[in-house]
């Protein structure tokens, strides 16, 4: 309906420059990226220096994993009133995703300064602490975003990965799934969460956990983590599955051949047990249960390696 009045208006009045703005934001938001392409390009034509231009197309570069391209158009930007936190705000963000934590933090800073109620800014901050295994400042920074908004769902994500850092898995645990709650087809969220739970030895959720995230990406660490986990159940079938799949694509991981070795082991699978345990010992691993030493005689292996 947004889309069908934004064309009415563009129809009376072909030089509505926000319309362009708006419709381009729509199609964005809506995955019609070319379509969106085709309004900005007309906004451009009427204000190719405007900052709502800007920073949209900067968006649309971002999306193209232009990111420093947008970084640069969004330095175009005229920097007169409130919406300079926006802008600087959106760099930090661009800035970080580069891992060039000081340019984001001087970024994210100027948004702060600008606008104290940016909640994006004090968001950014949060992650930069985070990232640089800072918790307590990090914690910090994010309870602002929320007491600025209390819906900023990836604010109660990096709380987690705080409180994950500090060891409090259960406190971590809680943030995530609040931002799982609406973000549920972030990956990421369920992997974290996942190996919260692994810690907490709450082996079913993790399992639960790890194979959600397998369901939108086939990540190697997934199974290996899920293979732990049935492990730690004595589903040995099932966790020497996951640790093959793992080795299937990681095969110069020592621990991995080790924890299939004990797998092996303990499913009374001796042979294939004691040709992980000496693949393990090739690439570097030193210690074994004494039972596996003796019965796959690695003592003379050990000891040459």
């Amino acid at each position: 309906n947004a889309k069908v009045f934004l064309i009415k208006s563009i129809e009376l009045d072909p030089e509505f420059f926000n319309a362009y703005i708006y419709l381009a934001d729509i199609c964005r938001d809506n995955g019609e990226t070319e379509e969106g392409k085709k309004w900005l390009a007309q906004a451009e034509k009427l204000n190719p220096e405007h900052n709502d231009f800007l920073y949209t197309k900067a968006s649309y570069l971002h999306d193209e994993g232009k990111t420093l391209e947008a970084i640069q158009l969004l330095d175009k930007a005229v920097v007169e009133n409130e919406y300079d936190a926006v802008i600087h705000a959106r760099k930090a963000k661009y800035y970080l995703e580069l891992n060039k934590k000081e340019e984001a933090r001087k970024e994210a800073d100027k948004a702060k300064m600008t606008d104290p109620n940016s909640a994006e800014a004090f968001y950014i901050s949060g992650k930069i602490y985070v990232n640089e295994n800072n918790p307590i400042f990090a914690q910090e920074e994010l309870a602002i975003c929320l007491m600025i908004d209390p819906t900023y769902l990836p604010a109660y994500f990096e709380i987690g990965n705080a409180y994950y850092i500090m060891g409090e898995f259960a406190k971590a645990q809680e943030n995530y799934s609040v931002y799982i709650t609406t973000e549920k087809e972030d990956e990421n969220a369920w992997f974290n969460r996942g190996t919260c739970f692994f810690a907490l030895s709450q082996y079913e959720n993790a399992i639960a956990d790890f194979s959600m995230a397998l369901t939108f990406d086939d990540y190697a660490d997934y199974y290996y983590n899920r293979s732990l986990c049935f492990y730690e159940l004595k589903k040995y079938t099932e966790s020497e599955n996951d640790m093959s799949v793992y080795i299937s694509r990681v095969k110069d991981d020592p621990d991995a051949y080790y924890f299939r070795c004990l797998i092996n082991y303990y499913n009374k699978n001796k042979n294939a047990a004691c040709d992980d345990a000496r693949k393990a010992i090739e690439l570097g691993k030193k210690e074994f249960p004494p039972e596996i030493i003796k019965s796959c005689k690695l003592k003379k292996l050990l000891n040459d390696n």
